[in-house]
């Protein structure tokens, strides 16, 4: 088997079954085999997809009794897959070329890679995030302060998406269309389950760049990204992310260092708050990243 593909269902059995359609419609030259994971969805929505693809032979709906979270339930898929090479992807995702045979290819044509992905598109063709440049860390929390212009000056259009047409050494890929070899992931576990969502890719890519892979942005894959699709609930989602940060941060670096970066991270909360303000923007997150920095 070349690729397991793993997606996670929580409630999104319409956006799965869209998903799936797409790696069975633009999928050539290479085996591979789809795991969805249903994480318990209180919808029904996992004996739905189990019931949609209950004649297939390459898509098996495994049932979790619990959530695991979005890190617990691919480590659970990845348990049951057989690929040589996994491509974690989300289930608000469509291909939009055959992007798993680039990926694939890739990998198994550069031993110093360990994880790559590919291009993000929004719904309408535009360019979304599908990298970054930084590991969070002091240097990011400066940059974010000053709206990321000393990485614009660095690395150009380049930041978080990748205009260059080649192949690019990143920080981490965003988690949506992830794909890591069988044996790096062997090497380093595949997700920390303390993170339930959000941080938990960038936690992975960080542990494959200290076993001494690179990671690697492949322009050449396309998909299709309806960020917020599988989570839209603005409160519950700056909950969650403040959480998955503050155990990065407290699990790579040292509490003065935390110290610092939280400040600087403070800080931009407040200065993210005071410019939706005059613009009338939606301060929800940002507003919710506020209280959860009041109740720690």
């Amino acid at each position: 088997m070349d690729v397991s593909v793993i997606i996670v269902n929580y409630c999104t059995a319409g956006l799965v079954a869209d998903a799936v359609d797409s790696v069975v419609r633009l999928t050539e030259g290479v085996s591979y085999e789809i795991l969805i994971v249903d994480n318990a969805s209180p919808d029904g929505s996992g004996q739905t997809l189990r019931n949609r693809y209950a004649g297939s032979d390459s898509v098996r709906v495994i049932l979790s009794d619990s959530n695991l979270g979005f890190g617990g339930a691919n480590n659970l898929g990845f348990s049951h897959s057989q690929g040589r090479n996994i491509l974690l992807l989300n289930p608000d995702t469509v291909l939009l070329n055959d992007a798993i045979s680039i990926l694939s290819s890739y990998l198994d044509d550069n031993d110093d890679a360990g994880v790559c992905g590919g291009n993000l598109f929004t719904a309408e063709g535009l360019p979304a995030s599908s990298f970054k440049r930084l590991f969070p860390s002091l240097a990011a929390e400066l940059g974010s302060l000053m709206y990321h212009v000393p990485e614009r000056l660095a690395y150009g259009r380049n930041v978080t998406f990748n205009h260059s047409g080649r192949v690019l050494d990143v920080a981490f890929i965003v988690g949506a269309d992830l794909m890591i070899k069988r044996e790096v992931a062997v090497k380093t576990g595949l997700f920390d389950t303390a993170f339930f969502m959000y941080y938990e890719e960038t936690d992975l890519c960080r542990r494959v760049k200290d076993t001494g892979y690179a990671v690697r942005s492949v322009p050449e894959a396309r998909i299709c990204h309806l960020e917020g699709k599988s989570i839209s609930n603005l409160d519950r989602k700056a909950e969650i992310n403040f959480r998955s940060r503050n155990i990065y941060m407290r699990k790579h670096f040292r509490p003065f260092y935390v110290g610092i970066c939280d400040l600087i991270f403070r800080v931009s909360v407040y200065l993210r708050l005071a410019c939706l303000t005059l613009s009338g923007g939606d301060r929800t997150y940002w507003k919710t990243m506020k209280k959860m920095f009041a109740g720690r």
